[in-house]
């Protein structure tokens, strides 16, 4: 989990922090953590279809000083697990109430 937080780091570190991700492989990384998720109540193309809509909230709402604040508190916790760290960025990222209002309306779209 650390060498992922810092991977990420040193990837991000030479971009500038703005209001809106640009970044094609950050946001390719988000896109696929999400999609590699073996999700039972969502078909494969829902999966496709959620995991795109939320990496377009993402990339709309937060910047890339978000991300890197919430791998840099990731690394600060030891000794947690693969799991934990998804469960603590996620609850992180539900404190935003823009990623959650998106977040709601993608799951809206996929069970339209």
């Amino acid at each position: 989990m650390k060498k992922i937080a810092l991977i990420i780091f040193t990837l991000l570190i030479s971009f500038n922090a703005k209001a809106e991700i640009e970044s094609r492989e950050l946001l390719d990384e988000i896109f696929y953590g999400c999609a590699s998720d073996d999700e039972d109540w969502l078909t494969t193309g829902e999966l496709y279809e959620y995991c795109g809509c939320t990496t377009n909230v993402i990339s709309k709402v937060l910047s890339i000083e978000d991300i890197l604040r919430l791998g840099l508190e990731l690394l600060e916790t030891d000794n947690i697990s693969e799991e934990e760290a998804e469960r603590k960025a996620i609850a992180t990222l539900l404190q935003n109430d823009e990623v959650t209002q998106g977040i709601v309306k993608c799951l809206g779209k996929v069970f339209e």
